[in-house]
């Protein structure tokens, strides 16, 4: 199992605060789960400290969707009725990662057996 880096650097980034409106260039420091620094001057790092070029791309906090149905967007009736429970976790997995790339980090389900989802 892969670790998750314990300083992430993510340089050269044009930032959205979600609260000014407006996009920002700078440098943003993410210790553990947290945010330690956004700065629009350059940000020092340390030898453990993972650096990613934004090459100017936006950076932007993750999206929060409060209603969701992870288990029935991933599967269709018959597979509802039909298939393993291995299968329906599968699919669903797999959803939940597209939601992820799409931006959302927060997810609410509503109804779905989710609760293994979580754990991974």
């Amino acid at each position: 199992m892969q670790t998750q880096p314990r300083r992430l650097l993510i340089e050269n980034v044009q930032i959205f605060d979600g609260v000014s409106g407006q996009l920002f260039a700078g440098h943003v420091l993410i210790d553990g789960r947290i945010i330690a620094a956004v700065d629009t001057s350059p940000i020092a790092a340390d030898p453990g400290t993972v650096t990613i070029d934004g090459a100017g791309r936006v950076l932007m906090p993750g999206m929060t969707d409060a209603h969701v149905h992870l288990v029935g967007m991933a599967n269709t009736m018959p597979d509802l009725l039909t298939a393993t429970q291995t299968q329906l976790a599968a699919a669903t997995l797999a959803r939940a990662k597209d939601t992820l790339l799409r931006g959302f980090t927060t997810v609410r389900d509503m109804a779905g057996d989710t609760v293994g989802i979580k754990k991974v």
